[in-house]
């Protein structure tokens, strides 16, 4: 819908809505984005690889660490709760995106045969739950001291 529109609002008096839609189909088709994905899913599994870490260090935060509790004032304080310790760089959270991403992409560079290039192909779900249990892990060493 969104490319139709754009379509049609290049030239609104000679496209209109459908013949916005019919140029975006045939654009779309002579692209080929089948052919497209072939070329791209490698790369995609490597940013997934950064991606599931940081999503399981956000949700760690948000529902294990705070328990769904925010101080929305804080959020905008320079020395309030969330500035970790007036640096604002939550290490915590450096470390397990580094554990994370490490352990999703070492299979990255594992030799065909070996194991953990099988596990690289889920690498998404490896690093969301290494980021999420050690960032759990620091975080609650922080909290009770």
């Amino acid at each position: 819908i969104a490319p139709a529109n754009a379509f049609a609002n290049l030239a609104p008096r000679k496209i209109s809505f459908a013949m916005g839609g019919t140029i975006t189909g045939i654009i779309g088709i002579l692209i080929m984005p089948w052919l497209l994905l072939n070329h791209i899913a490698s790369i995609l599994i490597l940013v997934s690889g950064f991606l599931g870490p940081i999503l399981g260090i956000m949700l760690a935060d948000y529902y294990t660490v705070r328990k769904t509790q925010l101080n929305l004032d804080g959020l905008y304080q320079e020395s309030g709760p969330y500035a970790c310790g007036g640096s604002g760089i939550n290490y915590a959270a450096l470390a397990a995106l580094g554990v994370g991403v490490a352990l999703a992409l070492v299979g990255y560079f594992a030799p065909e045969a070996s194991a953990l290039k099988r596990l690289y192909s889920a690498n998404w779900f490896i690093g969301f739950a290494a980021s999420y249990g050690v960032y759990v892990m620091l975080m609650r060493e922080r909290v009770s001291s």
